[in-house]
């Protein structure tokens, strides 16, 4: 962990950061979702959906984030993490 992470944990700012990264991380999954989507051979048009399910759930993770609805955010981040799951298995 470096520095400035240490600091910063449990602060505002932190809360900040970790926003922002999310927030670019979904970016990044809208490119790879416009990109899969012109893919015909399996396993692609499979993944398509779940990509965006992905996106869609962070997407509220980051609405409710800037609400301070932290359960929420917690709740949907696990049926994200598990989508993640299953989009690596297939």
């Amino acid at each position: 962990m470096t520095e400035k992470i240490k600091k910063l944990f449990g602060t505002i700012d932190a809360a900040t950061e970790a926003w922002l990264f999310l927030k670019c991380q979904v970016e990044l999954l809208e490119v790879a979702k416009k990109r899969i989507l012109e893919e015909k051979e399996e396993p692609w048009p499979t993944i398509h959906p779940l990509i965006f399910a992905v996106i869609d759930s962070t997407k509220s993770i980051l609405t409710l984030a800037q609400d301070w609805r932290l359960r929420d955010c917690y709740v949907i981040a696990r049926v994200v993490y598990e989508t993640i799951i299953n989009i690596c298995f297939i």
